[in-house]
């Protein structure tokens, strides 16, 4: 009876992961301005600001040097390196929680009856919740603002009643740029190209690297291997890689579901 139910939480986890986008109001912190973020920020600046930070909104500052830096870095290589149009892909969808409740806790919610929730449902501006697993007491939730989901995880999961909160992740590997945030203030870009095996996970990798500094664009170079980078290249890329998997990996919900769950 356990492996049909991990079986039937895996299909439901699958379905999940491939979920298309959903419109969402995008929220800066600062206010709309001739130096700020414009209103309709560019999706992809917007959701590497969001994932660089760690904050629960993207930092305004960071999303205008994150987008200033992918202009420039596509506008002058775009013709050489075409490597560069290689996008950020989120690791999981902004405001959007699958939370998993004990039972007694989770029919509370159906029925209408949980409160606990009310005021963080409020601040946060939650607009919808998705009953349609009640099989494993579990739940989505949608935010009408773009939130970082593993902040938000973190908040909920200390709700009463509550087994576990994670994002609505994405699965699968696939050629991507990944940003790097470095000690020194630095942001590094890695432009990876993969193949083999995608988007199950890529065999073959190869990197372009790039930062800005002062407005120049500087062109770290090209590699095969992770290996051939220089130490702090390597080191910045692996930080992040790790970072990004920890959000990206499947198996991280089933790792958060405790042995009795269902």
């Amino acid at each position: 009876m356990r492996i049909f139910r991990i079986v039937g939480l895996l299909a439901v986890v699958l379905t999940l992961a491939g979920c298309g986008e959903f419109s969402l109001k995008p929220h800066l912190d600062g206010n709309d301005g001739p130096d700020q973020a414009p209103t309709q920020p560019e999706p992809e600046a917007l959701a590497m600001a969001l994932w660089l930070s760690h904050d629960l909104r993207a930092p305004t500052e960071l999303y205008q040097r994150v987008r200033s830096d992918l202009i420039l870095i596509r506008t002058g290589f775009r013709d050489s390196l075409p490597a560069v149009d290689l996008r950020f892909l989120k690791p999981w969808e902004p405001g959007r929680l699958i939370l998993g409740f004990d039972p007694d806790s989770y029919q509370a919610v159906s029925d209408g009856k949980y409160t606990a929730w009310d005021s963080l449902n409020s601040l946060y501006n939650m607009v919808r919740v998705d009953l349609s697993m009640p099989a494993f007491n579990m739940l989505k939730l949608k935010f009408d603002d773009w939130l970082n989901s593993e902040v938000l995880a973190d908040i909920y999961r200390q709700l009463p009643g509550v087994r576990f909160a994670v994002p609505n992740r994405y699965m699968g590997e696939s050629p991507m740029l990944l940003p790097s945030a470095t000690d020194d203030g630095r942001i590094l870009y890695f432009f990876r190209n993969a193949w083999g095996d995608c988007p199950s996970g890529c065999l073959y990798s190869e990197y372009w690297v790039f930062t800005v500094l002062s407005g120049r664009v500087v062109y770290d170079g090209y590699f095969t291997e992770q290996t051939l980078m220089p130490d702090d290249l390597k080191d910045a890329f692996t930080t992040a890689w790790d970072h990004y998997w920890q959000g990206r990996e499947s198996s991280s919900l089933f790792a958060a579901i405790p042995s009795d769950f269902h």
